[in-house]
């Protein structure tokens, strides 16, 4: 069977002058899932202590998987609309981030601020923290001042969102459709390896692990890897040989890493790199072929999880060190279903009340958008029996 990838309306070449153009896969939400979810199980001992050195030490690295996949996504889109309107329409990209993005974060922060201070919540850092999360550079201030309790996984969403200030004109200017695969690839692949090799050198240097781990010109890599495989994908230059095999190796072993983690002297000396490569692989596989893993990706409950990713990602850490405030003395048991069943509540919330109208929203002005740039069908010389046939168009007496 063919996968959804390849297949209109996913892989339609048809409207774009033969570069495959991004639609709905279902896969990709389950892989949107499953990496919230290893961040989620990283983060549980936040709130169930006795979970601590019981659970997957890697489940961090599903961040690295978010970033493959935006990078690729947001790639894909790009190329989408130079390839069916001739150039990177910026202001729509940014519209389409801002109704995406924004207003879960600005619910989130408004209820998180409230209920700091009206319970005085020890450690709290604001408004320093709100400013720094809603104007996306709270990757830079861990190093100045710590975020408040509950908002310290807020840094990546600064490095895509800085990612996205960024990348969207370096590719209308040097990454387009109209310029060479060969030139592209060889660019691309000289940015990874240097901000690998960067990145050790800094780590060799004695720089502090957080500024290693959260800024943008050390994290790079893992977005343009995903950069990489989307331009490839789009110019339908990925091979088709051996794909599943390597899928399989490649998850085999980030399944692994997960499991058992790493040391900083690994990651930070091409760890994060490789790692990244992985997730490009097994995201290849997925798109490429369809092999049983895109099976279990595409079930019901993973894509249901990868739907509500964004506003789960946002809630989770302070649901659980508020679960960890003032339940501290609970049973294991207790704490893990009060901190999942309160994550799984909010998160609901958030999607239900806040993200979904604003993605209605932002399909309406798509379509309108679309239906705008429309060039109007071509007149025809009209005769008296066409204006019987076609009675909805009055004719003048």
């Amino acid at each position: 069977m063919k996968d959804q990838a390849i297949s209109p309306p996913s892989g339609d070449e048809s409207a774009s002058g033969g570069a495959r153009v991004l639609g709905k896969i279902d896969a990709l939400d389950g892989f949107r899932g499953v990496a919230v979810l290893l961040i989620v199980v990283h983060h549980l001992p936040v709130a169930v202590p006795w979970l601590f050195h019981r659970v997957t030490k890697g489940g961090g690295f599903g961040v690295d998987a978010f970033f493959v996949l935006s990078g690729f996504l947001i790639t894909a889109i790009l190329l989408r609309d130079q390839a069916k309107g001739g150039r990177v329409r910026f202001g729509a990209f940014y519209r389409r981030r801002a109704l995406r993005l924004l207003p879960a974060l600005l619910a989130f922060v408004v209820v998180f601020s409230y209920y700091a201070w009206v319970t005085s919540l020890p450690g709290a850092h604001e408004p320093s923290s709100v400013l720094s999360i809603l104007f996306y550079y709270s990757n830079t201030w861990l190093r100045h001042l710590p975020l408040s309790p509950g908002l310290g996984n807020m840094w990546s969403l600064a490095v895509e969102e800085q990612f996205y200030l960024v990348w969207p004109v370096c590719l209308a200017l040097f990454f387009g459709l109209r310029r060479r695969l060969t030139p592209t690839v060889v660019v691309l692949v000289g940015a990874i390896a240097i901000v690998a090799i960067r990145r050790a050198v800094m780590w060799n240097h004695g720089t502090s692990w957080i500024v290693l781990y959260t800024r943008l010109g050390t994290r790079a890599d893992a977005l343009l890897v995903g950069c990489l495989l989307a331009q490839l994908w789009v110019r339908g230059k990925l091979p088709k040989r051996g794909v599943q095999l390597a899928g399989w190796l490649a998850l085999g072993y980030f399944l692994y890493i997960v499991r058992v983690g790493a040391d900083g002297d690994f990651l930070y000396r091409g760890g994060y790199t490789l790692i990244a490569v992985a997730v490009g692989v097994i995201l290849l596989a997925v798109l490429q072929t369809d092999w049983l893993v895109n099976r279990v990706l595409r079930a019901r409950p993973l894509r249901a999880v990868g739907r509500v990713s964004y506003g789960l990602y946002i809630w989770h850490l302070a649901v659980f060190n508020g679960v960890l405030r003032y339940g501290r003395w609970w049973p294991p048991v207790v704490q893990t279903f009060v901190a999942l069943g309160l994550a799984a509540v909010v998160t609901y919330g958030s999607w239900v009340l806040v993200e979904r109208p604003f993605l209605r929203w932002k399909d309406r002005l798509e379509v309108e958008r679309r239906d705008h740039d429309r060039p109007p069908p071509a007149k025809t010389k009209s005769t008296r029996n066409s204006s019987f046939r076609h009675v909805a168009i009055p004719m003048p007496d």
